[in-house]
């Protein structure tokens, strides 16, 4: 009916619903195709979760188009490093499967969740990184990533600062970075600090204290400019007197 060419097709569905034709097929362009061993990408991430769509389609080839499944977070919230010694496993193929293999070792960021039996032939390091020049999983360095300097570097300086607040608005990376372990509430605590209070309609939200306490602050003081340019802070309603000055990290 719509003039196709079906030469050395199996064709073994019934004629009713074929082409353009009848109402009696309820299928979509958007249904979930059996490309993976012959399941679909919606089957294989519902059974096993480590799985995503991503990984599907990048390791295994397979079409995860219109699998409803891959509408959903992608990255599995994975992290940490497997890792693999060849000579104490009787796996083989990692490479295949996606690992760098150096020497007798074999390895891949973890943040890629499982791609290949993770229980025998590999060991999960939750808390180490991925180091590709060794195959190896290795202990977490600190990155400078925030303006040349770490995230232990920002909250160490300024305990208004958390690993938290670094990476959401500031877009840095404080993976093994020690100081996200410590308590990631802030030091500042203006509910019993008379001198962080709201005064004169000055608000106290700007990291825990007001544009006026920061330009008292003698160890690292801000101005009101610095502290809405750069921290997106409001400071109507203080006093704003300090004199600018040259911070420390900019």
């Amino acid at each position: 009916a719509d003039g196709c060419d079906c030469g050395g097709c199996a064709c073994t569905g019934s004629s009713g619903g074929g082409g353009g034709g009848g109402g009696s097929d309820d299928t979509t362009d958007n249904e979930c195709p059996s490309t993976c061993a012959d399941y679909d990408c919606d089957f294989l991430v519902e059974a096993i979760p480590e799985y995503t769509c991503a990984i599907l389609e990048s390791t295994y080839n397979c079409d995860c188009s219109g699998c409803s499944k891959c509408n959903d977070d992608e990255s599995g919230g994975y992290s940490g490093c497997y890792e693999a010694h060849l000579p104490s496993t009787t796996c083989s193929g990692h490479e295949s499967y996606g690992y760098t293999c150096v020497g007798d070792w074999c390895a891949y960021d973890g943040a890629l969740g499982c791609i290949a039996d993770c229980t025998t032939c590999a060991t999960y390091y939750p808390d180490k990184c991925f180091d590709a020049s060794s195959a190896r999983c290795t202990e977490c360095e600190c990155p400078s990533t925030c303006y040349d300097y770490d995230c232990d570097d920002w909250v160490e300086s300024n305990p208004e600062y958390t690993c938290a607040i670094l990476e959401s608005t500031y877009n840095c990376d404080c993976s093994g970075c020690s100081k996200c372990n410590d308590d990631e509430s802030g030091g500042g605590d203006s509910s019993n600090d008379d001198s962080s209070s709201d005064t004169g309609g000055c608000s106290s939200d700007c990291y825990g204290m007001s544009c006026d306490d920061w330009e008292d602050d003698s160890d690292d003081p801000w101005t009101c400019a610095e502290n809405e340019s750069i921290d997106g802070c409001d400071c109507s309603g203080c006093d704003c007197d300090g004199v600018a000055h040259t911070n420390y990290y900019y």
